[in-house]
């Protein structure tokens, strides 16, 4: 399981072999919290758009 995927099904918790994986492929502390801002932001912007939806604007409706 991926760490970004793991940061999701299990709410925020990462087992520590998850943790030492991701370390030993060459990233940092800063990037693990780079993911869960990624998350976060992912999380809020789906549960604003649930909450008042949005329309596209017209210059981009061709791509949805």
């Amino acid at each position: 399981m991926t760490l970004t995927r793991e940061v999701v099904l299990e709410r925020g918790f990462v087992a520590p072999k998850t943790r030492q994986k991701f370390l030993a492929a060459g990233f940092n502390e800063v990037a693990l919290m780079e993911v869960l801002i990624g998350v976060a932001l992912k999380v809020m912007s789906n549960y604003l758009d649930n909450l008042a939806p949005i329309a596209i604007d017209a210059a981009f409706r061709g791509e949805a």
